[in-house]
């Protein structure tokens, strides 16, 4: 006889697919999933063609979706299965989770964010949550994304020529080497820097270069 205390008991269970690159990592999810009463692993997937495939075979509630894939990233899998069922709920479970791929995250539809290393207890509270239509990205959370995603639209506004002058920056080269390799006049590398360092929101270059590698403009 089935425990009436039991999370699944009388209830549909959440159809889950997993997006996820490694084998091994699909495998370990899809077996700690099994032990939970309310939740089916209907399918795994490895690339973006993959996981179209499933979707229309198995009809997931919830696609847990890694960053990284065989043929693409994660945002665009979300993208794609978002624009294809708008019930489905997605999921990122990446061990990527830094505030740009957070912010293409959000962009992307997705519900939440939770980093592998967290415990398994967490993701599957996650997945009962957003299967209900819970959003886990805090109000401060969305908050300091789309702060980032207006810095990113200003970054955007960077020109070829002061994306060449940042990386000659990143290279150690001072403003009078990048004069001379550019051919260009000093002062007009000044000006450029400047412009650099505004639409960075930096106060030197120190700064300036500092910001882009947050931002992952320069390594």
């Amino acid at each position: 006889m089935t425990n009436g205390s039991s999370p699944g008991a009388g209830k549909r269970r959440v159809r889950v697919l997993i997006v996820e690159n490694h084998l091994l990592v699909s495998e370990a999810l899809s077996a700690m999933l099994a032990d939970q009463p309310d939740i089916h692993v209907v399918g795994t997937a490895s690339s973006r063609a993959e996981a179209m495939a499933r979707l229309n075979a198995f009809s997931p509630d919830v696609a847990l979706i890694d960053y990284h894939l065989a043929d693409g990233t994660g945002v665009a899998v979300a993208e794609t299965l978002r624009t294809l069922s708008q019930s489905i709920r997605i999921l990122f479970v990446s061990r990527s989770d830094g505030e740009a791929i957070r912010l293409q995250a959000l962009e992307a539809g997705a519900s939440g964010f939770v980093h592998k290393s967290r415990a398994a207890t967490e993701l599957v509270s996650a997945i009962r949550a957003v299967a209900k239509g819970y959003v886990l990205f805090t109000p401060e959370e969305v908050a300091s994304l789309l702060s980032l995603r207006r810095e990113l639209t200003a970054l955007e506004a960077l020109t070829d020529r002061e994306m060449e002058v940042l990386r000659l920056l990143r290279d150690g080269r001072s403003s009078h080497d990048i004069a001379q390799d550019l051919g260009i006049a000093y002062a007009t590398v000044r000006v450029y820097i400047r412009a650099i360092e505004h639409k960075l929101g930096a106060h030197d270059k120190l700064g300036a270069l500092a910001r882009a590698r947050e931002l992952g403009l320069v390594d």
